[in-house]
């Protein structure tokens, strides 16, 4: 089971849930993907390609969980679409947020997991390391987890609400028509200027059946358990 965390909160949760999309971006981003890609090339400092990184390593039926900040995690999602570049305004996530991917919602259970019903075993502790150690490096928009804490998650979520109910009403499609989708900026000897390019590349790229390439380095498709653009951790 792939699955990830995606950061809501009080405002933005519920305009994603009912719109059926989760963004990234900041203040400032580009509202044209070609001058966003041009930006960054030109001051690494940028953060565009991490986030492009984080969203590429999504795959469509991979199972999302909306995080609400100060609340808790909602559930049961899954990835509807590849990644896209949109920013179209819907309610209050803006332009600021054109980084996006459609979800669908699977289960719906009304009643979030709080984040300290994470910790309160040690159980639990052992399979949401994840989350502590991201706690401790800073937030992501996009927080890839192992299949043990996804189980976990649901567990969790059966336990507070019991069956899931049927979704909102409210909840809908996608409901703007002008995605474009995202691309990498490689050179044609297959070069790449900037390290976050290549990370992105490799986590768009990693379970390509087709890539003899990546095959010689990673093995077997069927190999892999588990992969993210960003694994936390911390050394004491």
């Amino acid at each position: 089971m792939r699955a990830h965390v995606f950061i809501t909160d009080k405002d933005t949760f519920p305009v994603v849930r009912d719109n059926s999309f989760w963004g990234v971006g900041i203040n400032g981003i580009p509202d044209n993907f070609g001058k966003l890609i041009d930006e960054n090339l030109r001051n690494d400092k940028k953060p565009y390609f991490r986030m492009i990184g984080d969203i590429l390593g999504t795959r469509i039926g991979d199972i999302v969980f909306l995080y609400e900040r100060q609340v808790g995690f909602h559930g049961i999602y899954k990835i509807a679409s590849k990644p896209f570049f949109d920013p179209t305004p819907i309610g209050c996530v803006d332009e600021t947020w054109p980084i996006r991917i459609e979800i669908e919602c699977l289960n719906y259970f009304p009643q979030p997991v709080p984040e300290d019903y994470l910790f309160s075993t040690k159980e639990y502790e052992s399979k949401f390391w994840g989350w502590f150690y991201r706690k401790i490096q800073g937030a992501r928009g996009v927080n890839t987890i192992n299949p043990e804490a996804a189980e976990a998650l649901i567990e969790l979520l059966v336990k507070i609400n019991g069956n899931s109910i049927n979704k909102p009403s409210q909840i809908k499609q996608y409901p703007s028509n002008n995605k474009n989708p995202i691309y990498l900026p490689l050179n044609e000897d297959g070069k790449v200027k900037l390290e976050d390019i290549l990370r992105a590349w490799l986590i768009a790229n990693i379970d390509d059946k087709n890539r003899k390439d990546l095959r010689e380095i990673f093995g077997p498709v069927e190999d892999l358990e588990w992969f993210a653009n960003n694994v936390p951790y911390h050394v004491t």
